[in-house]
């Protein structure tokens, strides 16, 4: 169980929005392999589909801008399902990052594009502060 655990350090859930197909498969490749567990959505809609039927994530990750659904009302709806998760938005339109964390309680921003290093620092500045609690719980029989 022991090297388990250090494999997957946090094992927190991770849901992508993103309809941008190779984007949304990149970040979930590489939040995977940070020992994150991870659920995808192409769009706001089946994003909360897949929130009805899975694990309550502890992080949404979604773009702002989709098809549909805009990622800030996603965030909005996403909070009043699960207010203890947190959420963080990204966009490649500098104008739409500002605004679209008003009003939401737990919202980090990050601008496209960026490297596969920094959506890792900044996803573990975010979650890992839960992360020695959920060791622990993990660790006893």
């Amino acid at each position: 169980m022991a090297s388990e655990i250090a494999r997957f350090p946090t094992r927190s859930t991770i849901l992508i929005v993103e309809d941008e197909t190779f984007v949304r498969e990149a970040m979930a490749a590489a939040l995977r392999s940070s020992g994150y567990v991870v659920l995808t959505a192409a769009d706001g809609h089946q994003a909360l589909a897949t929130c009805r039927n899975c694990v309550p994530p502890d992080l949404l990750l979604s773009d702002l801008v989709m098809p549909g659904m805009r990622g800030a009302h996603l965030a909005t709806l996403f909070e009043a399902m699960y207010p203890w998760s947190h959420v963080l938005l990204m966009s490649g339109y500098a104008e739409e990052l500002a605004p679209a964390g008003a009003g939401l309680s737990c919202t980090a921003q990050l601008r496209k594009p960026f490297s596969i290093s920094t959506l890792i620092k900044v996803v573990k500045g975010i979650l890992d502060v839960d992360a020695p609690a959920l060791r622990a719980s993990a660790s006893k029989p």
